[in-house]
């Protein structure tokens, strides 16, 4: 066999060269498309967890929708607020349920406080119901109010949801006379 030096062709270390390159550039973009993704799972989960709340709040502001009186039961460490269309809203230490339907749990803190007129009338934080200040385990009632808060966390994020009871609006139209013509 002839070796001729100027016979076309690569040599064994033009060819390894180009190997490497070709590796480390498909390196490259494996690690890019696989940080890519981990990114977008984290997104996604961030943005499952917000509809979560989102979905759950919207649930708990139909439920309320005009009520500005609402029935309430104390048991245990649980409190049943009762509105008077009969839908209920379960507090239990770690999970919040409404109509026994929408349930939301894993929570790490779940405090509620009802208020009328700037005054709290009751909170309820982690199965511990307070009403006028009195520390209850047993107890049924009714409340007038015009807002309840709710603040709940869950993975180290805190949800806050203020609920007003909207003002009813009275005679919206102006006296109108009537002229002849």
């Amino acid at each position: 066999m002839n070796c001729n030096k100027n016979s076309p062709g690569f040599t064994l270390i033009e060819i390894l060269v180009a190997i490497n390159i070709s590796a480390v550039s498909i390196l490259l973009v494996v690690s890019f498309l696989m940080f890519a993704q981990k990114y977008l799972r984290s997104l996604n989960f961030k943005y499952d967890k917000k509809w979560e709340y989102s979905c759950f709040y919207l649930s708990l502001s139909r439920i309320l929708k005009n009520d500005a009186v609402i029935d309430f039961s104390v048991s245990g460490k649980n409190l049943y607020l009762i509105t008077h269309e009969k839908d209920t809203i379960n507090f239990q230490p770690g999970t919040v349920n409404l109509r026994n339907i929408y349930k939301i749990g894993n929570l790490e803190h779940i405090s509620l406080e009802i208020i009328n007129e700037g005054k709290p009338l009751a909170s309820y934080s982690d199965g511990n119901t307070s009403i006028d200040g009195i520390k209850y385990n047993i107890y049924q009632g009714e409340f007038k109010f015009d807002e309840i808060i709710v603040n709940t966390s869950k993975d180290n994020s805190n949800y806050t949801f203020n609920y007003f009871v909207p003002a009813i609006s009275g005679k919206k139209f102006k006296d109108m006379k009537n002229d002849d013509i």
